[in-house]
């Protein structure tokens, strides 16, 4: 983490000297899939890596799943890209070998295949804490629109685990992206 200040003079009568603190954060490690689809620079210019499969030493999903895509318009979002394409039924994604601390999770779901409202029921667990019980797309956002969520976890065994877990008698869960960062000094 470096700390500085931006100091800033006018004429200003009341405040000639302004004093602006800036912070930046540098993170020992981060990995961002855009989950069922291909490398891709969002419009921050942050790389998201294409999707794969797990192995060990590495990262990816666990378990073998589908893939799904649109060309529609989505809304509630300025990145709709990310949305777009979705892996169906990962058990889970995994990243081996990641330095132990606090890290900040990002997850990204749209509902692309058109489940009605209460079909498509899952929870969201990550480092063992359940953190998105009975999570229903279509409920919250509606159809074709981005419903981004942000976790922060503690990881203490140099491995992250995001298990995205089927409701018995419900539509297969789907995610379209997730992050992975680690937040040193928070």
């Amino acid at each position: 983490m470096y700390l500085a200040s931006i100091y800033l003079r006018s004429n200003s009568g009341r405040e000639p000297n302004k004093r602006i603190p800036v912070s930046l954060i540098v993170t020992a490690y981060q990995q961002a899939v855009n989950a069922g689809g291909s490398a891709y620079s969002d419009v921050l210019g942050d790389p998201w890596g294409a999707d794969r499969a797990y192995s060990a030493g590495s990262w990816g999903y666990v378990q073998k799943s589908k893939t799904a895509s649109t060309t529609k318009a989505l809304t509630g979002t300025t990145d709709p890209t990310l949305y777009k394409t979705q892996r169906i039924d990962p058990y889970a994604y995994r990243y081996d070998n990641v330095p132990n601390g606090m890290y900040q999770v990002d997850l990204r779901f749209a509902e692309l295949l058109g489940a009605k409202l209460g079909k498509r029921l899952f929870d969201v667990i990550v480092e063992n804490t359940l953190v998105l019980p009975a999570h229903d797309i279509r409920y919250e956002v509606g159809l074709l629109a981005a419903d981004p969520w942000t976790f922060f976890v503690e990881v203490t065994d140099g491995r992250l685990d995001v298990r995205i877990v089927p409701r018995a008698g419900y539509d297969k869960p789907v995610i379209n992206a997730l992050r992975v960062s680690h937040r040193p000094g928070r």
